[in-house]
């Protein structure tokens, strides 16, 4: 009995000693799961704190710690086509936290009530048709005319100002950007498809794939890519691109296509009917020789389209045309010539308008046509970046 007795008292001891371990255990380790916590969310703060710095504060505040000393946040910007990257990096110990976010560089849509600006060639601005211009309008010497025909009849609505416009279109910051761009493909190793990667993140550096013709039907492309052709890269419906770069002299995109995407071409670029390029897509042409851009009908693009270059003469061989139904969601910039037969919400700026159609072909004349920046949010915000006017914020995280 005492033996027994004595057993049971060891065994007791033993399993209080066993649960006060286990306690002491189980606080040990609370404890320290509570401290790595509180520095999981000091690097959190850290990092979301950076990340939402826009530019210009980031360039006065370029401070690399807060919250905790221990914690070290790095910045740094990038440019990603006509618009910026921004990764937020935050160490602490060997805990470590990356956050990328896209940015652009233009106005918001409050600051900015122009809803067309002409360049003056000396000739009045002719409006026919059911024609709404909804904004404050830069054009030649101020004046509008009423374009008379049999086929039309006129219902014409102007919702603003009229200011006079000058003899030159306002200068878009980084000119030359097509130019850098090739350069920087040019001195970077080239991709074949057999090494294909879906996604890449804006953290990682930049896979740049080999690109000609028709590309694999079923590519899934998402992230810091950039597909490049010395010849033509055609963009069939099933594909699937999202935030990536296109380089080529010519680039097509199938009807029914889908995604958002950069594409900066040559020669021309040509969007087929009920395209959907997604904010904030960029439609970007830049030569001095012949080069156009044509929207299909019932296509939409949210962002900014730029026909670009270098010479007057250059202008008259550039080309935007717009077709019937298709919906220009931003900003439009053409140093050359614009057919528009659809829709704008947002600013054209074009050197001249044609309208080409119905037994007519008149120059400046917008017929049966919208322009509204009022349909624009008043928190949109515009891509194209004009000299010194720059200011880049935060418009999705990637």
């Amino acid at each position: 009995m005492k033996s027994s007795a004595l057993l049971n008292a060891v065994f007791v001891c033993l399993v209080v000693s066993i649960f006060c371990s286990t306690m002491l255990l189980l606080a040990s380790y609370n404890k320290i799961y509570f401290v790595k916590l509180n520095d999981r969310e000091n690097l959190i703060l850290n990092n979301f704190w950076k990340a939402d710095l826009d530019y210009k504060n980031y360039l006065i505040e370029n401070n690399t710690h807060l919250h905790d000393q221990t914690i070290t946040t790095q910045v740094n910007f990038e440019d990603w086509g006509i618009l910026k990257i921004k990764n937020v990096e935050s160490i602490n110990l060997n805990d470590t936290l990356n956050i990328s976010k896209m940015m652009a560089g233009g106005s918001s849509n409050q600051d900015s009530l122009c809803s067309l600006y002409l360049t003056d060639r000396d000739e009045p601005l002719k409006l026919g048709g059911a024609t709404l211009l909804r904004g404050n309008i830069y054009i030649p010497n101020r004046i509008t005319e009423n374009f008379y025909h049999p086929d039309l009849k006129n219902k014409i609505i102007l919702n603003g100002e009229k200011f006079a416009s000058n003899k030159n279109l306002p200068v878009l910051k980084n000119k030359n950007l097509l130019d850098s761009l090739i350069r920087s493909v040019k001195t970077t190793e080239l991709l074949s498809f057999d090494h294909l990667k879906n996604y890449n993140s804006f953290s990682n550096d930049i896979k740049i794939y080999k690109a000609s013709g028709y590309l694999p039907e079923a590519i899934n492309l998402r992230g810091k890519i950039i597909l490049y052709s010395e010849d033509h890269i055609i963009i069939k419906k099933d594909m699937k691109l999202e935030d990536v770069i296109m380089i080529a002299p010519k680039i097509t995109f199938e009807d029914d296509f889908s995604g958002t995407v950069q594409a900066f071409a040559t020669q021309f670029i040509k969007v087929g009917q009920k395209v959907n390029l997604q904010y904030p897509s960029v439609l970007y042409g830049f030569a001095n020789d012949t080069i156009n851009i044509s929207i299909g009908k019932k296509s939409t693009v949210a962002g900014a389209i730029i026909l670009n270059g270098d010479t007057y003469k250059g202008s008259l061989k550039r080309k935007l045309q717009v077709r019937e139904e298709a919906l220009i969601i931003g900003d439009i910039y053409i140093y050359g010539t614009t057919e528009l037969y659809g829709n704008i919400h947002g600013t054209l700026y074009t050197d001249k308008l044609n309208y080409n159609k119905q037994n007519i072909n008149n120059d400046n004349t917008l017929i049966n046509s919208v322009i509204d920046i009022t349909a624009l949010p008043s928190n949109f915000k515009k891509i194209l970046t004009f000299e010194n006017t720059e200011s880049y914020e935060v418009i999705k995280s990637l």
